[in-house]
């Protein structure tokens, strides 16, 4: 019955949350988060991931060095060649041809522009849905985690629910998050938003139960909350998870489930 109830609630947050958009790594280091929408032999036209429904941006190429798609795809983007006498070419192949002064711009060859992925900021602020690998009534619960401070720990909320017969219990934390990139610490910067994340947990949480829809506990019941867990993502935005953690005055419990990452 158990399973019932997981398989139907993990295919719903996949299906909602595994979207994701298409990076514009610019030559001056700046991220664009876009949807691509088509690629000439001179400009990249864009729309801004948080509007869609907007203009349509363009960029020059030669301003950007490459793009990773929501699906994990990259391409380096080449620059277009610049001439630097296009009117002496063009004259010498037809005497009587002329074309307007050019304008002056400074161009950047981007393809010479390497990704410092050393010095790239990890994309981890992962949100769970996990399953209580334990005994008594069905708990269900998630958590949202926030970057506090670069690559070392996030700031989390969570909320955990189970019911049986006419009780519900309802448990909500806030908790620091410190973890560890395993490939980052390893030198495999390139695929530092992949792979293993192990993380503790420190808090504090509170439960509240109700029977028949009335407090039977003054409201709730709390207390320091800790542990420890690790997330596996097999892409950028999606992977899975457990963790062996105490919530208030509850028991160490294990917990597994979906990892979906923004």
């Amino acid at each position: 019955m158990k399973l019932l109830i997981l398989i139907p609630i993990c295919l719903f947050y996949f299906v909602t949350f595994s979207s994701a958009q298409d990076m514009i790594f610019k030559a001056d280091k700046t991220e664009v988060k876009a949807k691509v929408m088509e690629i000439t032999d001179v400009s990249i036209k864009y729309k801004k991931w948080e509007n869609q429904g907007g203009p349509t941006y363009i960029i020059n190429k030669n301003d950007v060095f490459m793009i990773i798609y929501a699906n994990g795809q990259r391409e380096t983007i080449q620059a277009t060649p610049v001439i630097e006498n296009k009117e002496a070419i063009i004259t010498a192949a037809h005497p009587r041809a002329s074309i307007p002064s050019p304008v002056n711009h400074t161009q950047k060859n981007a393809s010479d522009t390497l990704v410092d992925y050393k010095n790239a900021r990890i994309n981890y602020n992962p949100s769970r849905i996990v399953y209580w690998l334990a005994e008594g009534p069905t708990t269900i619960g998630s958590s949202s985690e926030y970057r506090i401070l670069k690559n070392i720990m996030n700031l989390g909320i969570t909320w955990d629910f189970a019911a049986e017969d006419k009780i519900t219990y309802n448990t909500y934390g806030i908790y620091l998050a410190p973890y560890l990139a395993v490939n980052r610490l390893t030198g495999n910067f390139k695929n530092q938003d992949k792979g293993l994340f192990a993380f503790g947990r420190i808090g504090y949480s509170a439960t509240s139960i109700k029977y028949n829809g009335e407090n039977i506990n003054n409201g709730g019941t709390g207390g320091v909350s800790f542990g420890f867990g690790a997330d596996y993502m097999f892409t950028k935005g999606f992977g899975i998870n457990g963790s062996f953690i105490k919530n208030g005055l509850g028991s160490f419990t294990l917990q597994t489930g979906l990892t979906l990452n923004f």
